[in-house]
Parts: structure tokens; sequence; C-alpha cells
């Protein structure tokens, strides 16, 4: 249910955002918004749970993909004028999930405020490999 929260929320506040942005940047942007009003405590709680289950790790993982990742493909296809199983935004959006994935890992272990977090991440990819971070 959270996952199908997330990305139903993330949908919602992408199809609210303005089409003349750069699309890693608008979903940077609504990213941060959905994540900022999540409950940390609970997600703390449930990553804890997730974490120290392997069967539902792996069930997690997949909904991800098939949930969230979904959502931002869908995103960057119709952003980019291709459809949403094309590589490349199949390939945008594994890229932004593994960068989401690395960044609530890291909240987890570290705290801090997670939607920064993830929003300072998604940056980088934003700035592109190879420039001055």
């Amino acid at each position: 249910m959270r996952i199908e929260r997330r990305s139903d929320a993330l949908r919602a506040a992408l199809a609210a955002l303005p089409t003349d942005a750069p699309p890693l940047h608008s979903l940077r942007r609504a990213l941060e918004q959905v994540v900022s009003a999540e409950d940390m405590a609970l997600l703390r709680q449930w990553t804890t749970v997730v974490s120290a289950t392997p069967s539902v790790l792996r069930s997690v993982v997949g909904g991800i993909q098939l949930k969230s990742q979904r959502v931002m493909a869908d995103f960057f296809g119709s952003r980019l004028g291709l459809t949403s199983d094309a590589l490349v935004p199949t390939m945008l959006a594994a890229a932004v999930g593994g960068v989401i994935q690395a960044a609530q890992t890291h909240w987890f272990f570290n705290g801090g405020d997670l939607a920064t977090t993830i929003s300072e991440s998604l940056e980088v990819l934003e700035k592109g490999v190879g420039t001055r971070l």
C-alpha cells in the first residue's frame, strides 16, 4: 500500500506541474513535494521491517519497479514524445529509482531530511556526470 500511495501521489504531483520545465527537474520537484508530505516516523518503521525481512524486501523492490518506476517512465515518455516502454523513459525511470533507493538508504542510516536528500541526489543527475558538483 505504501508504494501504491507514493506512486499515486507522484502521478498527481507530476500532472499538476507545468509542461515547459525540463523533465528531470519536474520529477525532482514532484518527488520533493510527495516525500515531504509523508510521515517519516512511519516510513522509518516500515523501512526497518522491510530491511529485516528478506522476503518482504524482495516484494517491496519488485513493487517499486512495477509501480513507482512505471509512473516515472510514463512521465518521461510523455515529456519526451516517446512511449513509456521505450528504452530512454525506462532507463531514466530506473536511474531515478536507483537514486531514490540510495538516498532513502542514506537517510535511514544517517538521518536528515529525506525529501532534501532525494532532491539533492537527483540534482546530481540533472547536472550530469562529469560536470562540477
